[in-house]
């Protein structure tokens, strides 16, 4: 008796132990990746590196995230920061940090436009290209175009965005 119910068991763990995906983990396993969605992750993850350097300069650390928002059809670099800084000071801080993106990305802040023009579009566009090859059928200028649909918003105790490809940077409030 012992013996058959010494195997019971085994036999039932043996079985937890092959255990599969359920349902939304066997979606998740079999979904591709788009060219989008890893350009979105190296983004990321750009914008975390920039992040880690500058926490000990800006006073505190910022957060830093890009997204797409399907309504507008634009992608989004936010950073926010946690600033004593009000008034004027925390409208100078903000268009800082507009422009430090814009930097990032190889925006001539001042300009508006590429720093090195002949690589036709930014850095952070290039993110959604592929690495290594080039796609024939990608649409002529992509790089260029998504480089439009980039828009900064900073959160530093008020709020300025700007989009990517311009010297603006627009104030929320007085």
């Amino acid at each position: 008796m012992r013996v058959a119910l010494t195997l019971l068991l085994m036999m039932s763990a043996a079985t937890a132990g092959r255990a599969e995906p359920g349902p939304v983990t066997r979606f998740f396993m079999e979904t591709n990746v788009s060219q989008f969605s890893l350009g979105l992750l190296r983004l990321n993850m750009e914008l975390e590196a920039w992040r880690e350097k500058n926490a000990g300069r800006l006073g505190s650390r910022p957060i830093a995230a890009a997204d797409y928002e399907w309504d507008a059809n634009r992608i989004i670099v936010q950073v926010s920061l946690g600033s004593s800084e009000r008034g004027e000071k925390a409208r100078e801080l903000c268009a800082q940090l507009v422009n430090e993106m814009r930097l990032l990305s190889g925006v001539d802040p001042k300009t508006g436009q590429l720093y090195i023009p002949s690589f036709g579009s930014s850095f952070f566009a290039r993110y959604f290209a592929p690495m290594g090859y080039t796609l024939k059928a990608m649409p002529e200028n992509a790089l260029a175009k998504l480089d439009q649909i980039v828009s900064i918003k900073v959160n530093v105790g008020t709020k300025c965005e700007g989009p990517l490809m311009s010297n603006k940077v627009l104030h929320e409030g007085p």
